[in-house]
């Protein structure tokens, strides 16, 4: 899988990215396809989360997968977008520390990307297994 990153990170390398973008894969699966990751402002990102969630204000990840579960499993494809501000965000943070913050967000995007969801509490907890196995390797 390609990776592509839109802008650089003020918080986090881009070495450090790509390093848990292929943990992802070693946990989930290499395919072929492509994802782009891109760092936002909070109003470019309140305009994606309007638009495409029909919820107001800035939240600090979206992913959006190419295709639906009947395409090609072979072939990955999508979106991150990442708005570092709240990412950062006390209210929103989750890890310890801001650039962890992010590594953590681009791996469950990308989790996303893969296919994979939290709807339900057994597609939580398989989720949430993939993520700790992701943060193992790295």
């Amino acid at each position: 899988m390609e990776i592509s990153f839109v802008h650089s990170s003020s918080v986090v390398s881009l070495k450090r990215l790509r390093q848990a973008c292929e943990a992802v894969e070693d946990i989930a699966g290499k395919r072929e396809g492509e994802v782009s990751v891109v760092f936002a402002d909070s109003e470019y990102m309140a305009s994606l989360n309007k638009q495409y969630r029909g919820k107001e204000g800035a939240t600090n990840v979206l992913a959006f997968p190419l295709g639906d579960e009947n395409s090609d499993a072979d072939f990955l494809g999508g979106d991150i977008i990442v708005c570092e501000e709240k990412a950062c965000s006390p209210e929103k943070q989750i890890r310890e520390r801001c650039d962890e913050e992010i590594v953590y967000l681009v791996i469950h995007a990308l989790l996303h990307v893969y296919g994979y969801d939290h709807q339900t509490e057994d597609d939580f907890e398989t989720m949430s297994a993939l993520e700790s196995q992701v943060w193992e390797l790295l």
